[in-house]
């Protein structure tokens, strides 16, 4: 990889990581932490259902070296997925204010949000296919200045107006132009701007990323579903500061995604052309690079962590220092897992993806239940080390089996 594309890429997944650490940072020190919780909330929904809106086609796209499918439909498909995406949001909404937990504006705040993230949906597809022709260089830029956009207006809209709704729309209809612009950098640069919705084509794609989507949805759950049992169970603070010493795990997924979103192309070759050695190699690389960057961000979590957290968001945090230990530590183990993942799936093994993904999801629903109504906030920090450990556990297995009866 060129050392322009690794920069680019480097900087766009660092800026679109840190846009969670902005925006909920702005909207507690501007509307005050019970609406930075709302917000907090509405925005990680959005996340979830965006879920759906990627309908985890990215990995199979990027990995699609035979151009089994061209970018048309990898397009076309989007669009049907976030479609499905803002009608899961408008469900989710109505089931919050059923619940109480959510008034009228409440439940806009929620729609908004999930508006933001189908366009960073729609974006993501345009950069799959940057990457896939070996544009990565494109993918960072095009993630850098979007997000950099959504955040200035944002936190300028915010500021002038200390009312998070009207920076939320206007968040929204930046992200639209956004990916205006990703699709006019596509059609200019590369090919015309096609879209096309081929029944069979659409099906076919379907039915060979399903069992990934699946398991990207529960999966997607296993990262956010404490949060949800902790803002259901615990107060309106609780809910923040869990949200806020849950936020060091992006640094672990952050370097992580520096190393393993340019490889997926080169893991994809080594297999397809049967070097499964260096398949092999390279995974025990990128899973020790995930490991050092976990040592390092505990070492840095435990001087800084908690001082640095506490001043960002004007909260106290220190009751709250060995929650986040081990949520760093279960961030370490998500990044193994991921990239156990992204291997699993480069060996198009979804019916194994979906097996491990199944078996967590099912101990996820049970277990942050039981032990945030025991413990409190350390139990859903234990419990997400625990469900965690689980998956990597899991895959690290099946990979290890599929690559000893490859050789």
């Amino acid at each position: 990889m060129k050392k322009k594309q690794f920069i680019w890429n480097m900087l766009g997944s660092g800026i679109y990581s840190l846009a969670t650490v902005i925006f909920v940072m702005l909207a507690k020190r501007l509307v005050g932490e019970e609406a930075g919780a709302k917000f907090y909330m509405a925005f990680t929904t959005g996340q979830m259902l965006l879920t759906i809106g990627y309908f985890e086609i990215r990995p199979f796209q990027v990995t699609d070296v035979k151009q089994q499918y061209k970018a048309k439909e990898y397009f076309g498909f989007r669009v049907i997925s976030s479609a499905a995406m803002l009608a899961c949001a408008v469900v989710v909404g109505i089931v919050y204010v059923v619940n109480g937990k959510a008034d009228v504006a409440g439940f806009m705040l929620i729609i908004t949000m999930c508006i933001l993230k189908m366009f960073d949906g729609i974006a993501d597809v345009f950069e799959g296919e940057f990457q896939r022709n070996d544009r990565i260089d494109i993918s960072g830029m095009s993630m850098a200045f979007r997000t950099m956009a959504i955040m200035a207006v944002f936190s300028i809209i915010a500021w002038v107006t200390r009312n998070i709704y009207a920076a939320s729309a206007a968040a929204a209809v930046t992200g639209l132009a956004g990916t205006a612009v990703v699709a006019v950098v596509w059609s200019r640069w590369f090919e015309p701007l096609s879209v096309s919705f081929d029944r069979e084509k659409m099906k076919s794609l379907f039915r060979s990323t399903i069992l990934l989507f699946i398991g990207s949805a529960m999966c997607m759950w296993l990262w956010n579903g404490t949060k949800y049992v902790v803002e259901w169970t615990l107060t309106d603070r609780d809910t923040l500061a869990y949200g806020i010493v849950f936020m060091p795990t992006m640094v672990i997924n952050l370097g992580s995604s520096f190393v393993f979103k340019p490889m997926l192309t080169t893991l994809a070759r080594h297999y397809e052309q049967g070097e499964y050695k260096a398949f092999a190699k390279l995974v025990a690389v990128l899973v020790a690079t995930a490991v050092g960057i976990t040592v390092v961000t505990l070492g840095a979590g435990a001087w800084l962590g908690i001082p640095v957290l506490s001043w960002l968001y004007d909260i106290e945090l220190a009751p709250y220092k060995s929650v986040m230990l081990v949520l760093i530590a279960a961030g370490g183990f998500n990044a193994v897992s991921i990239l156990f993942y992204y291997a699993l799936t480069v060996m198009r093994l979804q019916k194994e993806i979906f097996a491990g993904y199944t078996i967590t999801f099912v101990v996820s629903i049970i277990l942050p239940i039981v032990m945030v109504k025991a413990m409190g906030i350390a139990g859903a920090g234990t419990s997400y080390l625990i469900v965690m450990m689980l998956l990597t556990v899991l895959f690290g297995g099946m990979l290890c089996v599929k690559l000893k009866k490859r050789k």
